[in-house]
């Protein structure tokens, strides 16, 4: 089996001919670590307006040949679309969820007139041992390839569909979703209000699953660094510039609109190709405003010069109009097992192209508490990122050499270390802005250094070409960094 599209086996029969919507909905890379099941409520293939409502996979039951026929809507390292996700709370859809729709019923009251019908279906409470088996196959699969456990892992079971509808006992609070691992339902999501796949057989599956011997993935690694191409040749120079724009608390949020202003007045009178930002955008902060707020204003002052990319929970790169050629963009999010607080874990990135060189940013923001555990956890993060990012780069053409991993580490040296180890190397080192602090408190007091540059130890020129430490507009200095790219 491929590791990210689905094989046919003895109890599951791929369908690779229809709904394949990847090429229209990229979705945000991942690495799946809940099996998360939902049923249609009908017996057909759900159409998911073009795919816009997706999962990552339909599996749908065929009676006479007792195996279910899968179809895969999106690669197992992409994002679907299934679930609701509201702004302020948690990632539903990119928290490192593989979601499959079972096809059949869960409503008891269904199920009685389908059978008063004859209409042949699935019921999920009562669904066989064969429809069970192709489940348990997907399953298998997950855990062989991504190590996604063979658990059950609602902590108050499977309820009875209507009663898991809404707020029900079943439903995961914040905290437990973040820190879910193995198979749950639609009804246990939270944001969510559906209650399938109801009183779903688990124990079946889960037993199923570990029927047959599945040695479980490796922990999570930085992908091998592809060998650089022979005889490079120097590209293009880029300019990056890399900002927590620092919308999280009161004082933040209570001048943002002059901070925006006075940070769009400096980009724009001095551009740069990319802008990499973080912290802006995530729904309501302590202050109790919307920092949406930031993020429009920003869009608002920059649009004709520098367009925003596909992003979230406060990270987004934008790219110059007139400098570069966007290609892709989208939301990289940690493996959940490298998460402390379930705050800070993820990179937004884009791949671009100057002068026929295709070349990626990538805008990092790792977990923010102090203490050992929360340092080893960063350190995990940002080996997670980088293992993800490299296969995108990978995917759309992009040479490492023209990798750069941008933001804030929240780490004074532990993820600089760490990332020499893994081949990439600090721009600041070696240089005047080596030492210099880039976390600094409000009142300008210099505090931490935190924000750093990455690019591989085999790439070309780069260089830190300005540090902006100005609290009027934010509590992170600004980096510039500029760097020549590689011709392959």
């Amino acid at each position: 089996m491929s590791k990210t599209i689905f094989a046919s086996t003895t109890h599951a029969k791929v369908d690779k001919t229809k709904q394949d919507f990847s090429g229209k909905y990229r979705g945000s890379a991942m690495v799946p670590e809940v099996l998360l099941v939902h049923s249609t409520e009908g017996t057909g293939w759900p159409g998911y307006n073009g795919g816009a409502s997706a999962p990552n996979a339909t599996l749908m039951p065929d009676f006479a040949n007792k195996r279910v026929i899968i179809r895969q809507h999106f690669p197992a390292d992409r994002s679907a679309r299934a679930l609701e996700n509201r702004a302020g709370g948690v990632e539903t859809n990119t928290q490192n969820v593989f979601q499959v729709e079972l096809v059949g019923t869960c409503d008891p009251a269904t199920h009685k007139k389908w059978k008063a019908a004859g209409i042949q279906h699935i019921y999920m409470p009562e669904a066989p041992d064969w429809f069970i088996a192709g489940v348990a196959d997907v399953l298998k699969w997950l855990n062989t390839g991504y190590g996604t456990k063979i658990q059950d892992a609602a902590p108050r079971g499977w309820g009875s569909y209507p009663g898991s509808y809404g707020a029900s006992k079943t439903r995961l609070s914040f905290k437990e979703w973040n820190n879910a691992y193995g198979v749950l339902g639609h009804q246990h999501v939270p944001e969510n209000s559906h209650g399938d796949p109801g009183a779903f057989p688990i124990g079946k599956l889960i037993a199923a699953a570990k029927g047959a011997s599945t040695p479980p993935a490796p922990a999570p690694t930085p992908a091998p660094t592809p060998a650089p191409a022979p005889t490079p040749a120097t590209g293009p120079s880029v300019a990056s510039s890399s900002l927590n724009a620092g919308s999280y608390n009161a004082h933040g949020a209570a001048t943002f609109k002059a901070r925006t202003d006075r940070y769009t007045r400096r980009r724009l009178a001095s551009q740069v190709d990319v802008l990499d930002l973080q912290e802006v955008g995530n729904g309501p902060n302590k202050a109790g405003k919307p920092n949406c707020e930031m993020r429009d204003r920003l869009d608002a002052r920059l649009d004709d010069t520098y367009r925003r990319h596909i992003g979230g929970d406060g990270r987004y790169c934008y790219s110059n109009r007139d400098r570069v050629e966007p290609i892709a963009s989208g939301l990289i999010t940690a493996a959940k097992s490298t998460w402390f607080n379930g705050d800070d874990k993820q990179g937004s990135y884009l791949v671009f192209e100057k002068d026929g060189v295709r070349a990626m940013d990538v805008s990092i923001h790792l977990e923010h508490r102090a203490g050992a555990e929360a340092d080893k956890k960063r350190v995990a993060q940002i080996l997670s990122i980088v293992t993800q990012a490299l296969a995108i780069a990978k995917e759309w053409g992009v040479d490492v050499r023209n990798i750069l991993f941008v933001g804030d580490t929240n780490s004074e040296g532990m993820v600089a270390a760490a990332m020499l180890k893994a081949g990439w190397r600090n721009v600041a080192t070696g240089t005047k802005y080596e030492d210099r602090p880039t976390f600094i408190d409000w009142d300008g007091k210099a505090k931490k250094r935190f924000d750093y540059a990455f690019v591989h130890v085999t790439a070309g020129p780069a260089e830190f070409n300005a540090l902006h430490a100005d609290p009027e507009i934010s509590d992170h200095a600004e980096l510039v960094i500029k760097r020549d790219l590689t011709r392959v």
